[in-house]
């Protein structure tokens, strides 16, 4: 059968590319099919990293991100910037998906290239309501 971690020219492999549309049922079929989740593209960013960033609806990230965690997504891996998808979490506004994440040994301490951790970025996105940020920053120090 075809190869379900195969890359293509810009180092993509299928998961990444269904993980970016929010195509929860291949995705489920690809991990079913040993995908390997942590396999990263050209920036070295995960389906992981790649899930949290992508523009869907919640309730479909949500879905999906506990999907490739339960399947092995290593929820500490760094990209180039080493930033974590913690870090995406927190500066995105994914109050729930910070959840997540920490529900899965990710690091709230850890930090990128430029010194952040997942608090610092969740207090640079100038757009995300209070409330929200207020959430974040409780499941971060309370973790």
């Amino acid at each position: 059968g075809a190869d379900s971690n195969i890359l293509n020219l810009d180092i993509n492999t299928p998961l990444h590319t269904a993980s970016l549309k929010g195509y929860v049922h291949i995705i489920k079929m690809l991990l079913e099919n040993e995908a390997d989740p942590n396999i990263p593209d050209k920036r070295e960013y995960t389906a992981l990293h790649l899930v949290i960033n992508a523009e869907m609806n919640h309730q479909t990230r949500d879905d999906i991100v506990q999907m490739l965690i339960e399947h092995g997504a290593d929820a500490n891996r760094n990209n180039e910037s080493q930033i974590s998808p913690l870090h995406i979490a927190s500066h995105e506004g994914h109050a729930r998906i910070v959840k997540i994440l920490l529900g899965n040994n990710a690091d709230p301490n850890k930090t990128d290239k430029y010194g952040d951790c997942a608090l610092h970025r969740v207090m640079i996105n100038a757009e995300m309501d209070h409330q929200t940020r207020d959430d974040i920053v409780h499941l971060l120090i309370e973790h």
